[in-house]
């Protein structure tokens, strides 16, 4: 078995079209691992589950350096639910990509750089984001999407308001 080009984390970010600017602040003490540990990062969104997925693309070299759990750690700052795919059984990690990313209809993918003044993680929501279009915000109970049993989360979100819209 060759070794990964990359070690991703996913971030979840849901309901996204209306709160995208909470997710940005969410995602800014994630900066720090921009140049020094990231390959890349990319971003999906899939508007029939108004659900976005932020992948921070971990090197292998830095990987190697943290370690599995300390990734998870630094990713974990942000609070938002993670799918690990390294972390994923066989079954667990086709279920994932052959049947719930391949439907979201939207990517953007990013590259750190030296002087971009925002972190990679909020300019791949702000690229999403860009492409939403004006949509008016949704509850939890209109996109009847549940995060926590559809996708292998590995850190659980804290409980949150049914809608997080005015």
């Amino acid at each position: 078995m060759e070794p990964a080009e990359s070690h991703d984390v996913y971030l979840v970010l849901h309901p996204f079209a209306g709160n995208v600017r909470e997710f940005r602040i969410l995602t800014r003490p994630l900066g720090d691992l921009d140049l020094r540990y990231l390959a890349g990062a990319e971003g999906y969104y899939r508007d029939d589950l108004d659900v976005a997925l932020v992948v921070l693309r971990f090197t292998p070299r830095a990987y190697e350096r943290l370690g599995d759990k300390l990734v998870g750690l630094f990713c974990g700052r942000s609070g938002l639910p993670m799918v690990i795919p390294d972390r994923l059984d066989a079954t667990e990690r086709r279920s994932f990509f052959l049947e719930h990313l391949s439907g979201y209809t939207m990517y953007v993918q990013l590259y750190p750089g030296d002087h971009e003044p925002l972190p990679l993680a909020e300019r791949v929501l702000v690229h999403l984001a860009e492409h939403l279009g004006p949509r008016r915000p949704r509850t939890y109970d209109q996109i009847n999407f549940d995060i926590e049993t559809t996708l292998p989360i590995v850190n659980p979100r804290r409980d949150r308001p049914r809608s997080l819209t005015p």
